[in-house]
């Protein structure tokens, strides 16, 4: 179920290894971060939709992408570049999410240069950009929505695999990287998650009034 890009993604981390070199340099010497800038951009959108299938909150899930960005920028010493810049920061999301629910408090974003209010403007900016008919959007947006819903039901740990993995497309070593948990734990949990959300889709499509009458 699980997309594999490898050609793609080898050659967004050789550009992101770059931008990174570049990022460090700027932060060394005090400059605008331009580069980062840039990488946060790169991935501001897709860490988004992996926060907002966790959440399913966009406010949450935007502020959490704000605290994992800055987190990156501030460590990004320590990047050691073995893995994708993305599941990096993946990571860095995935334990803010944890300490959030531990505090049980919220957190201000950190990059917005407004008073972050209502959280609709950065939604628009989040939102991508696609050639799509009105008619595709809507129904892709529709089962979009009853995945994220299905998910939501699932226990926490089965939720993040099946995320990971069947829609991130995250590899099963990259998944255990941002789990923190072996591979084969991984791929456990993955297995389960997916009957579970299997169940719940099926059960969601067989509730559904016929002839479109509601």
């Amino acid at each position: 179920m699980a997309k594999r890009r490898p050609a793609n993604r080898e050659r967004n981390r050789a550009s992101d290894r770059e931008l990174v070199q570049r990022a460090i340099e700027e932060r060394r010497q005090g400059k605008s971060p331009a580069a980062y800038g840039e990488l946060a951009l790169r991935y501001m959108q897709r860490l988004y939709n992996f926060l907002l299938r966790q959440t399913g909150d966009p406010t949450e899930a935007e502020d959490i992408v704000q605290q994992a960005l800055c987190k990156g920028f501030e460590n990004l010493e320590q990047f050691e570049q073995r893995s994708s810049l993305y599941t990096w920061l993946c990571r860095i999301a995935l334990n803010e999410l944890h300490n959030r629910r531990r505090r049980q408090k919220p957190i201000s974003g950190l990059l917005t240069s407004g008073d972050g209010g209502g959280g609709e403007g950065t939604a628009a900016v989040l939102e991508p950009t696609t050639d799509e008919t009105p008619e595709t959007i809507a129904a892709s947006r529709e089962m979009q929505a009853r995945v994220r819903d299905a998910l939501l039901e699932l226990p926490e740990e089965f939720r993040t695999a099946v995320n990971l993995v069947d829609l991130e497309g995250l590899s099963y070593k990259e998944a255990a990287e941002v789990m923190g948990v072996p591979e084969g734990t991984v791929k456990s949990r993955l297995n389960r998650g997916r009957r579970m959300l299997a169940r719940r889709l099926l059960g969601r499509r067989t509730e559904q009034p016929q002839g479109g009458q509601r």
